[in-house]
């Protein structure tokens, strides 16, 4: 089964396979956290590119208001780097219901805010108990524009991811 990861422009996502037609992958990113990071890239034509592969060793570690709550976050960031050690799939029906379009490739001719943004998006990082997440994303617009951001998530009640903050790493 794939699942998707977003590398933006019109938005493309990469992700590669997680093997066979079982359960989901639990690293792939959701079609709320994938619709969540659609709307942040601001977009219109979204590819997205079916494998996750992000250098991640350089996020910093958080410094949060408690010392509870930046072991927690650090936790989550950590979980991020290791899943992130191996490219992973994301599904192609997981990109689509988020509103962007599946590709394999991993470039685009750029044409300004109309033209394909390419949008690659990590695996997600977990808390210890499952009710925190994070994921790293780029979006690449052209040959001097582009950008990566760190998103944090909370699982609702029913089990959805809700967005609760996000930073820009870099932007160009």
């Amino acid at each position: 089964m794939l699942r998707m990861l977003p590398w933006v422009g019109s938005v493309i996502l990469l992700a590669t396979a997680c093997g066979g037609e079982s359960a989901p992958d639990p690293s792939a990113p959701t079609v709320e956290i994938l619709r969540d990071i659609i709307k942040s890239a601001g977009f219109r034509d979204i590819r997205v590119v079916t494998r996750t592969a992000l250098p991640l060793d350089r996020l910093p570690t958080i410094a949060a208001a408690t010392a509870d709550s930046q072991q927690a976050q650090n936790q989550i960031l950590d979980d991020l780097r290791e899943r992130n050690r191996v490219a992973r799939s994301v599904d192609a029906r997981v990109i689509n219901d988020a509103g962007a379009k599946a590709t394999g490739r991993a470039s685009a001719r750029f044409s300004g805010p109309e033209g394909p943004v390419i949008v690659q998006v990590s695996a997600i990082g977990v808390s210890r108990d499952s009710s925190s997440a994070a994921v790293y994303w780029e979006y690449k617009c052209g040959v001097r524009c582009g950008g990566g951001t760190l998103s944090f998530y909370k699982r609702t009640l029913d089990g959805k991811w809700s967005a609760q903050r996000s930073w820009t790493r870099w932007m160009s």
